[in-house]
């Protein structure tokens, strides 16, 4: 049995100092101390902050506590978090190190919760997450691994990483739309035309991949129906955070088509920040989360309620 696990932590502002308790365990997030220092076999220059969990249990049960912690912490301070380096400690004193290299985070992304309210934050969210099913960890992974890497490189890349984290969760959870009317049209015609095809052309389309990949062509307009129901799903006031997703879309498609976008890098920042927004807070509700988060407004950056940014016709969620 385990008394207390220490995790060296990388890509976390050194500046960093949080305790919390949550049910029988104690956290706390600092600065590493000289006998941590000493009791690993070197640090590099990213190893400045380490996560200290104490309480009783086994190594397996501190290792999925520290990973919860991690994944909810990249979230919030927009950087793949990791530790590579773990200390457990047992009832006899005797200390048992392990060494297991993480992939070192190659871009950012945006903070979302300010730096003194995480404490706040993790423990509000903790237990939600921790009861997440494999499947729901793993899309919240996907979806901040893609929004932390938005911050920087080449601007067509960051906008494809912003729509794929919006169009996996909108995947995830199901979030359906219809095409419209005249599409509808268009793509029966097209389903009999093929068919008609296919009776006449068996030999170059056997297994009807052709016929499929040009109907999902055509299922792919559905995509700005569901980003606007995800939105809608979890209230989004989209005109409050600046959200234009028909403009999203079509930065996606031009981009994914053409590996252009057709405007200026400037003008498709401000169509990119406000998505990458609306799905932090989507995020931050479904994790139950009610508290400060950062808001850009032009030039600025605020710290607001999350409430501010659902509409008001918001009840009981």
């Amino acid at each position: 049995m385990k008394n207390k696990a220490i995790f060296i932590l990388s890509g976390i502002d050194e500046k960093t100092e949080i305790k919390f308790t949550i049910d029988t365990f104690s956290y706390t997030i600092t600065k590493i101390t000289k006998d941590i220092e000493e009791a690993v076999d070197s640090l590099n220059l990213e190893e400045k902050i380490y996560l200290s969990i104490e309480g009783r249990s086994n190594k397996e049960d501190f290792l999925e506590r520290a990973q919860n912690i991690k994944n909810l912490l990249s979230f919030a301070v927009g950087r793949r978090i990791i530790f590579n380096k773990q200390l457990y400690y047992d009832d006899d004193s005797s200390i048992e190190f392990v060494s297991r290299e993480m992939a070192a985070p190659i871009n950012e992304g945006q903070e979302i919760i300010p730096n003194f309210n995480i404490g706040v934050y993790l423990q509000q969210v903790y237990h939600n997450y921790s009861t997440f099913s494999k499947e729901d960890k793993d899309q919240f992974f996907v979806c901040t691994d893609y929004l932390n890497q938005t911050k920087n490189g080449f601007v067509e890349d960051r906008i494809i990483h912003a729509a794929i984290a919006w169009e996996s969760l909108a995947d995830y959870l199901k979030v359906s739309s219809e095409l419209p009317a005249h599409l509808t049209e268009l793509r029966t015609l097209l389903k009999t035309t093929i068919g008609v095809w296919r009776t006449e052309n068996t030999h170059h389309d056997s297994n009807g991949e052709l016929g499929f990949r040009i109907l999902a062509a055509i299922d792919r307009e559905k995509l700005l129906g569901r980003l606007i129901k995800l939105a809608s799903r979890f209230k989004l006031d989209n005109d409050l955070i600046g959200i234009n997703f028909l403009k999203l879309k079509e930065l996606r498609d031009s981009i994914a088509h053409s590996g252009r976008m057709g405007i200026t890098g400037t003008d498709a920042y401000y169509v990119m920040e406000p998505a990458i927004k609306g799905l932090q807070i989507i995020l931050l509700t479904w994790l139950g989360y009610r508290g400060l988060i950062f808001f850009h407004r032009e030039e600025l950056i605020t710290r607001e309620p999350i409430e501010k940014f659902y509409r008001q016709d918001l009840e009981g969620t």
